[in-house]
């Protein structure tokens, strides 16, 4: 799932190496300093997820409803046997088969053959009791469904993290990074060519690698946390300080 995750000790080191080496940006960091650098990328990436991985944009609720409301069908419409009156085995096969097919998601009174369905192929006769023992199972799955339901449109309701809450977190590790190395945390634009450049869009840029290129868990969507260029860079930095100032 995770196409490139290079959050460890070496790709760090090499940061801060290449950092001294190439720009002049001499950061002395400990080794308590670097494992509390990846300690707070790693809550970074998991923020920026979140946003991305919204539960809500699945499937999730739907298939939960769905079971839900087909335990409900088969409860209602499923009558027990009156005393002294069995059910044919069909009818028997039928029952299981529908509260199979509704814990499996599907609709409860899906098209199949019940008799001919691997899945319900009694060990055992499938006597009344056993029927009175699935309708009573399928009403506690369907109280669950129904407080599971109610949770899941409570989180709904509540205000989420900010689409880019995540980037101002990596942009204040960044100023802090900045302090360290007695850096002015602005980007310079160069007159002639336009291009942005500066301690601090290098220092962005190189710390950027930390961050996830990746497939989303739960869609597989590949997405990038990192700037596609150097202008892209630029304006997330800005926008971003532009934010913190405003908080």
């Amino acid at each position: 799932m995770l196409a490139s995750v290079p959050r460890d000790r070496e790709v760090l080191d090499e940061i801060v190496h290449n950092l001294k080496v190439e720009h002049a940006i001499e950061l002395n960091l400990t080794d308590n300093d670097k494992q509390k650098i990846l300690d707070r990328i790693c809550l970074i990436n998991g923020n920026f997820l979140q946003t991305k991985e919204d539960p809500f944009k699945s499937s999730v609720p739907q298939i939960i409803e769905s079971i839900q409301s087909s335990l409900d069908t088969i409860i209602t419409e499923l009558s027990l046997p009156e005393q002294g009156h069995e059910l044919l085995l069909y009818d028997r096969s039928e029952a299981v088969f529908r509260i199979v097919n509704a814990l499996e998601g599907h609709k409860a009174n899906a098209p199949s053959s019940p008799l001919n369905d691997d899945r319900i192929a009694p060990s055992s006769p499938l006597d009344d009791d056993r029927i009175v023992s699935l309708l009573s199972l399928s009403c506690v799955v369907k109280d669950a469904c129904e407080r599971v339901l109610a949770e899941l449109n409570g989180v709904r309701g509540r205000s989420g993290r900010r689409a880019y809450d995540w980037y101002d977190e990596f942009v204040q590790l960044l100023l802090e990074f900045a302090d360290i190395a007695a850096i002015d945390p602005v980007v310079k634009t160069d007159r002639i060519s336009g291009e942005r450049y500066g301690p601090f869009i290098e220092l962005a840029l190189a710390f950027e690698q930390l961050l996830l290129l990746c497939d989303l868990p739960l869609s597989g969507q590949p997405v990038s946390m990192r700037s596609p260029s150097r202008e892209a860079c630029a304006k997330r930095l800005e926008r971003s300080r532009s934010r913190l100032r405003g908080r």
